[in-house]
């Protein structure tokens, strides 16, 4: 939606500056605007994909923390607000431990599939930078061919 946005602003632009201005230079200038919202793009979707790989790091971080955690069989040190644990509580410990070990399995199943979709998101956006970058690249050649070839209206 956004691509047919800046599209359809692109076209009106050129259709302006055909009318007002006429000949090769329009082109010229609706290149240069093209080029320029191209680049402003590409460095809004490069920022978003910084942003994107450090949450993607951080969740992957976290994941390996706390299925080391888990694996490691290692009970966790007791937080120290906690008081003594009297004898009678300590056969439901077990349960509280389960429930615990399941809610971090929920948790971590939870972070995995953000995580995929992190990184579906992180592939779409370096397709799309990929794009920008070749119509970037492109564009200066296509402009210069512009300017070079004289333009025939019916």
């Amino acid at each position: 939606d956004d691509e047919h946005a800046l599209i359809a602003a692109y076209a009106g632009t050129l259709r302006q500056r055909r009318s007002s201005a006429g000949g090769c230079s329009g082109y010229a200038t609706a290149a240069a605007a093209a080029t320029a919202a191209a680049r402003q793009q590409m460095q809004l979707l490069e920022d978003e994909n910084r942003r994107l790989q450090a949450e993607y790091e951080q969740l992957k971080n976290s994941t390996t923390s706390s299925s080391a955690c888990i694996v490691s069989r290692a009970p966790p040190p007791p937080p120290p607000q906690l008081p003594p644990v009297s004898p009678a509580p300590l056969a439901s410990a077990g349960d509280g431990g389960a429930a615990e070990a399941r809610m971090l399995r929920a948790h971590k199943g939870r972070l995995e599939a953000r995580m995929s979709l992190l990184e579906e998101h992180n592939r779409q956006l370096e397709s799309q930078l990929a794009r920008l970058r070749r119509m970037l690249s492109a564009s200066p050649g296509q402009s210069q061919q512009q300017q070079q070839q004289p333009q025939h209206r019916p």
